[in-house]
C-alpha cells in the first residue's frame, strides 16, 4: 500500500535521499492486499484505479474520494487514459504547487 522495501542497494538509496533526489531508479513488485472495508484499503484501491489510467504514483490522499475529485477537476474519470503531454503538464503543475506550498509552510512555522 505504497510502502517500499529495498531488497538491495540500501546505501545507494540512503545517499540519494541525503542528496534530496526526486526519484530513485529501481524495479518495483507491487504486492496488492485483499480488498476489505478499512479506510486505508479503500483509498489504496482508489489509488490503483487512478494509477492504472494515468501512471501517476506520487499523489497520495488520506481521504476516500479524493482521487475521484482530482479527476473531476481535470475533466477526467477513472476510465480516461492520459496522454504523455497531460502527464507531463500535471507533473510540472504538481511540483510547482508543491514548492510553493512548502515555502508557505516554512514561513508559517518560523
Amino acid at each position: 500500500m505504497n510502502h517500499f522495501y529495498v531488497s538491495e542497494g540500501n546505501k545507494r538509496v540512503s545517499i540519494l535521499k541525503f542528496c534530496d533526489a526526486v526519484t530513485i531508479p529501481g524495479y518495483v513488485t507491487r504486492i496488492i492486499p485483499k480488498p476489505n472495508h478499512t479506510k486505508e484499503n479503500r483509498i489504496y484501491y482508489e489509488f490503483l484505479n487512478f494509477y492504472k489510467e494515468c501512471g501517476i504514483n506520487y499523489l497520495n490522499f488520506s481521504q476516500i474520494g479524493n482521487y475521484k475529485k482530482i479527476l473531476e477537476l481535470l475533466g477526467k474519470n477513472f476510465h480516461s487514459t492520459w496522454t504523455d503531454d497531460e502527464k507531463k503538464t500535471f507533473h510540472a503543475s504538481y511540483y510547482r504547487f508543491l514548492k510553493i506550498f512548502e515555502k508557505k509552510k516554512e514561513k508559517t512555522f518560523l
